[in-house]
């Protein structure tokens, strides 16, 4: 159903006019990522700065950081209005 809303909604759109702008992407995708920003409100200082420092060294998340980074990130989500939650463990 919400697919089908989400279609027409989409189909219904009007090509751009001349001279119109079109809006950067980021303007709406990018509220729903777990940006830096995100991460500085939603992490403590310790642990962004050790996420930062792993993601820079493409290293593997320390265990010690990992249930603090997901909680960070759920209580995240749940400020978004997030009803769904999952994760891709990768081993």
């Amino acid at each position: 159903m919400f697919r089908q809303k989400l279609i027409s909604k989409i189909s219904s759109k009007l090509p751009l006019k001349n001279g119109e702008k079109m809006h950067h992407p980021q303007e709406y995708f990018g509220k729903y990522i777990f940006s830096d920003a995100a991460q500085k409100a939603y992490l403590s200082k310790t642990v962004y700065e050790k996420l930062k420092k792993t993601m820079h060294d493409r290293s593997p998340l320390d265990n010690k950081i990992a249930d603090d980074v997901a909680q960070g990130m759920i209580n995240w989500a749940l400020e978004k209005g997030v009803t769904h939650y999952t994760h891709r463990l990768n081993r």
